[in-house]
C-alpha cells in the first residue's frame, strides 16, 4: 500500500501528512491536530507517551475511486486548499461524483462548499435524519438525503450508510464499503497517536492500541456515554460486532485492519471504564483527558 506524503505546518496546530491506501480503491486523506508534549502530570497515565514527543489527533476523509467517485467528510476549514488539491491529484482529470458528509461539524463538512465549488458535478450526499438543513444550505430537492440502508452503487463497489451505533450528533450516518467490509465510524473508534505515527495503521505503531487510550480520546468526544447504561452499551458494541467489519476506518484515529473484534472489546472496557467514574468528579476527568494536564479539584 502506497503512502504520499506532504508534510506542512497549516496554521500552526495542523500539520497535513497525505494519503495512504486503506484496501483496493479506497485512501485516507489525513490532516493531524497536533498538541504540545504532555504535561508531567499526566504522563504517567499514558503508558504509550513518549518523553518529549508530541501527541497527535487525526483528522480523516476517505476516497473510494470506482466507476464513481466518492468523498466520504471533508478535512477541516484550515486544510481547504490543501484538500482540494489532493482530490485532483487523486482524480486526476475525473470528475468526484458524490461528496458525503457524515455530519454538519466544521471538522468533518467544513470543507463541503469549497469542495462543491472545485467540483460542481459532485452530488452533495447527507443524513436524512435532523432539522438543520437549512442551517447547512442542504437543498432537499437537489441534493441527496439518506437513512439507514440507503445504498450508493459505485461501479465494482457498493455503499451502504447506517444508522450510528454511537451518535456523535443527532444529524450523522456511518458508512460501509461492501467489498471490503470497511466500516466508517466516524468519531467512534477515535484515539490519539504520537507523531511520527500520522501514516500508520493501528497495527504499525509504536504501542498498541489499548483500552485507556481509547478512554481518553472517546470520554470527552462522547462525554454522554457516562450517563449510559452499561447492558446498553454491551448490546450497542454487539450491534457493531454483528456488523463483522473487516477495517474500522474512524475520523479521528488511525485505520484499524487487524484485530477489529479484539478492538471493540478494549472499547467496551473503556466505556464501562468510565461509566464507573464517580458523577463529582466526571467533568474534571473529562477536563484532565481534553488538556493534558492535572485539574485541580475545588
Amino acid at each position: 500500500m502506497g503512502i504520499d506524503t506532504t508534510e506542512q505546518e497549516l496554521g500552526g496546530l495542523f500539520t497535513y501528512e497525505g494519503t495512504r491506501e486503506v484496501a483496493d480503491r479506497i485512501q485516507f486523506i489525513k490532516e493531524c491536530i497536533c498538541g504540545p508534549p504532555a504535561y508531567e502530570a499526566d504522563v504517567e497515565s499514558l503508558d504509550w507517551y513518549e518523553e518529549g514527543r508530541q501527541i497527535h489527533v487525526s483528522q480523516n476523509a476517505y476516497f473510494i475511486d470506482d466507476e464513481k467517485t466518492l468523498l466520504f467528510d471533508t478535512l477541516t476549514p484550515v486544510g481547504d486548499r490543501v484538500v482540494v488539491e489532493r482530490l485532483e491529484e487523486l482524480l486526476d482529470g475525473r470528475d468526484l461524483d458524490y461528496l458525503a458528509i457524515s455530519h454538519p461539524e466544521a471538522n468533518h463538512a467544513g470543507n463541503t462548499w469549497d469542495i462543491l465549488e472545485a467540483f460542481p458535478e459532485a452530488t452533495l450526499v447527507a443524513p436524512k435524519r435532523g432539522s438543520h438543513h437549512e442551517m447547512f444550505e442542504i437543498d432537499k430537492d437537489e441534493d441527496m438525503l439518506v437513512e439507514d440502508g440507503d445504498t450508493i452503487d459505485l461501479g465494482e463497489r457498493e455503499v451502504e450508510f447506517l444508522e450510528p451505533v454511537f451518535y456523535d450528533h443527532a444529524m450523522t450516518f456511518w458508512m460501509r464499503e461492501t467489498t471490503s467490509d470497511t466500516l466508517f465510524t466516524v468519531d467512534f473508534m477515535g484515539f490519539e497517536h504520537m507523531d511520527g505515527e500520522c501514516m500508520q495503521f493501528a497495527d504499525e505503531m509504536d504501542s498498541p492500541v489499548t483500552s485507556g487510550r481509547l478512554e481518553r480520546f472517546n470520554s470527552y468526544a462522547f462525554v454522554w456515554l457516562r450517563y449510559a447504561d452499561e447492558d446498553a452499551v454491551d448490546d450497542a458494541i454487539g450491534r457493531v460486532l454483528d456488523l463483522e467489519p473487516e477495517i474500522i476506518a474512524p475520523a479521528h484515529g488511525q485505520v484499524i485492519r487487524k484485530d477489529v473484534d479484539e478492538h471493540l472489546e478494549l472499547m467496551r472496557d473503556a466505556i464501562h471504564n468510565f461509566c464507573d467514574i464517580d458523577p463529582e468528579t466526571y467533568h474534571v476527568h473529562t477536563h484532565t483527558m481534553r488538556a493534558g494536564r492535572q485539574v485541580d479539584v475545588v
